[in-house]
């Protein structure tokens, strides 16, 4: 499969006759160094249904579900694990107004530009798109209006005010030349002129003084990281995480090998995730091993929730019971268990950063080393282990190096500690006894 860089949707695009504009970002080749690499593509409103197409083609592991007011975003959005991300959009974001608002602008950055299935939009009118960004509310326009500063001294000013005049937002333009003399973006303020005018100064207050944080970022069609669900490619399947569920990472395919490798030599293998969140772990095992019995649980109702929904629409039989750990189960009623999976919260509350609106219980440790739930599970799991049955648990390295010598203690051994971009995947085997 082919990433989201500029090469492969200009092939995807082509390949369905396809075209669009790119308005802002810089087009990087595949080959290009990782990092943070946003890139906006315009393409008409008639033809989303094929572009959407082309892109889901390709190779990204997330992007936004836009429900509710996330669909003031007239598109979707698409990230890697390596930092290309692209907005695919079939409308100019125009949030707190609908996207409508803005066809005429955005029908004058279609009709521009040259040949080929990506093209660059007319200086002009792309200065226009990026004085209404930069006067529109919410986080991300710093870009837009440090890109306008750079093409300031090139442009055709009188071109580009009869291009806003006739989109209807020269208000958006006249602000932002007026800007450009001093150091700071025009910010949230008048964008359109006419009748829209007054009616924006109506709907940017509402979304200015709109609570709680969460719907005034909505409002402003500029979501953080927890405010929208995320649809999640891992393991050859898609699941869905809504809001409020923690959102699996790149680690989640290599549990799943590891898991899969520690118990390669069972026929019918039980296996048990604690802490499932949206079950794709569990589903992702259960689809590799057709032959295995899975089980999940999670504390949150939300979480199992969504993991059973992911389960109905991929086909799979995985069992998701809500608890905390293992509080109501019963080992004779489960069952020898052949690998236990767990990738609970880990990370010391010292060391935590915030992100987004991402609940800080789903990911915030217990204890002062953030270890509490796995020391309670460790000690509480042995009645449900089969002798030799693998543990594998995720956590900080200097976690695992402390928890793998207290497991000795419980009746485990040690057998790896597999480096993942800061973090460990720890293993180890229950010995069948107790050393406490």
């Amino acid at each position: 499969m082919r990433g989201l860089d500029q090469d492969s949707i200009a092939e995807g695009f082509g390949a369905g006759g396809l075209s669009g504009v790119v308005l802002t970002g810089t087009a990087l080749p595949a080959t290009a160094q990782a990092g943070y690499r946003p890139m906006q593509v315009l393409v008409a409103r008639d033809s989303r249904a094929a572009a959407t197409t082309a892109v889901e083609l390709l190779d990204w592991r997330y992007s936004w579900v836009r429900r509710g007011l996330g669909r003031l975003q007239p598109g979707r959005t698409y990230w890697t694990d390596t930092g290309q991300y692209l907005d695919l959009l079939w409308g100019l974001p125009a949030a707190p107004f609908p996207p409508a608002s803005l066809d005429a602008l955005a029908g004058r950055l279609l009709a521009s530009g040259g040949d080929g299935p990506l093209r660059t939009p007319d200086p002009e009118a792309l200065a226009v798109h990026l004085a209404v960004q930069s006067c529109r509310p919410g986080r991300g326009h710093e870009a837009d209006w440090e890109r306008l500063r750079v093409m300031a001294g090139t442009l055709d000013w009188r071109a580009a005010r009869r291009i806003a005049v006739e989109s209807g937002v020269h208000a958006a333009l006249d602000r932002a030349r007026r800007a450009l003399g001093g150091p700071d973006r025009p910010g949230p303020g008048p964008i359109f002129g006419g009748a829209l005018g007054p009616a924006w100064t109506i709907a940017s207050g509402f979304q200015r003084w709109a609570r709680p944080a969460r719907l005034r970022r909505l409002l402003a069609g500029a979501p953080a990281y927890g405010d929208l669900g995320v649809r999640v490619r891992l393991a050859g399947i898609e699941v869905i995480v809504p809001p409020g569920v923690f959102v699996p990472t790149a680690s989640a395919d290599v549990v799943i090998d590891v898991a899969l490798r520690h118990i390669e030599a069972v026929e019918r293998p039980l296996l048990l995730e604690i802490g499932t969140g949206c079950g794709a772990i569990a589903l992702g095992i259960a689809a590799r091993l057709p032959q295995a019995t899975v089980v999940g649980t999670d504390r949150s109702g939300r979480a199992v929730r969504a993991a059973s929904r992911n389960a109905a629409r991929l086909g799979l039989a995985v069992r998701f019971e809500r608890g905390a750990l293992l509080a109501g189960m019963d080992p004779s009623g489960i069952g020898p268990v052949d690998c236990l999976i767990a990738n609970l919260p880990y990370v010391p509350s010292t060391r935590r950063v915030a992100l987004g609106s991402v609940p800080a219980a789903t990911v915030e440790g217990r204890g002062a080393d953030g270890l509490g739930l796995q020391r309670q599970l460790i000690r509480d799991a042995r009645p449900f282990l089969r002798p030799g049955a693998a543990v594998v648990l995720q956590m900080l390295p200097d976690q695992w190096d402390a928890l793998a010598n207290e497991m000795v203690e419980s009746g485990y051994r040690s057998v790896e500690g597999i480096a993942l971009d800061g973090h460990v995947i720890g293993v180890a085997r229950f010995d069948g006894r107790s050393r406490a």
